[in-house]
């Protein structure tokens, strides 16, 4: 018997045709519904799970307390004289930055450091954050605390600034305002060999703090 021209051929094209199960309609859908279906899925899950999940914390810190340069001559930092200013923080968080204008760099370093008070009113000894500054910038200088300061919202503190060099010149120099911040004190403390006082001064330090906010989950509130 004579065989159809390309019989074979087309025989052979029908078995792998069937063989591959993508390659039938109904498989093709099944396979494909499957695929709709599962990342409907994933899709739903993921969504739950970004319900549930906390809120990202601040990538930025926020002025807290300001009180900028606006008026009068530099106080002077040195070994014998150091100076406190005292402010209530209005965030909770980590105080990690200060701002202050800074008029003379002095030799050596400037240390900042955040303290609560005592029952004086005045800087305790307890340091809760610091930086050891050394320039040389001068004017409006943003200072990155080297250890971040917990501070409560409402609390008093006090910005300590001291010089650990014995020449008495340079020094630090730095602005402040008058009138006084209302309701702080600003301060020197005298260092001397036989003497240790602390005087009341009228007017402010000029500074600024910067707080890195504490976010607080909805579920613990």
């Amino acid at each position: 018997m004579d065989r159809i021209p390309g019989a074979d051929r087309y025989a052979r094209l029908s078995v792998e045709t069937s063989a591959d199960p993508s390659s039938r309609p109904h498989a093709r859908t099944s396979r494909g519904a499957r695929t709709v279906v599962a990342v409907l899925v994933a899709v739903a899950a993921m969504s739950g799970l970004a319900a549930c999940a906390p809120p990202p914390p601040p990538t930025l810190h926020q002025i807290d307390v300001e009180n900028p340069s606006g008026c009068c001559g530099g106080l002077v930092a040195s070994s014998q004289w150091d100076w406190g200013q005292t402010f209530t923080a209005t965030r909770s968080g980590l105080l990690d930055q200060v701002t202050l204008w800074i008029q003379v760099v002095g030799r050596g370093p400037l240390t900042i450091s955040i303290r609560p008070l005592d029952g004086t009113g005045h800087a305790a000894s307890t340091v809760l954050g610091s930086r050891s500054y050394s320039g040389p910038a001068i004017g409006e200088v943003q200072i990155a605390m080297t250890t971040a300061a917990p501070v409560v919202s409402g609390h008093r503190y006090a910005i300590v600034l001291e010089a650990d060099y014995t020449d008495a010149d340079p020094t630090w120099q730095l602005a402040f305002n008058d009138p006084s911040l209302a309701g702080q004190i600003f301060y020197t403390k005298y260092n001397g060999p036989d003497d240790y006082s602390i005087y009341e001064r009228t007017g402010s330090l000029a500074f600024e703090t910067w707080v890195l906010p504490r976010i607080v989950p909805p579920w613990s509130r």
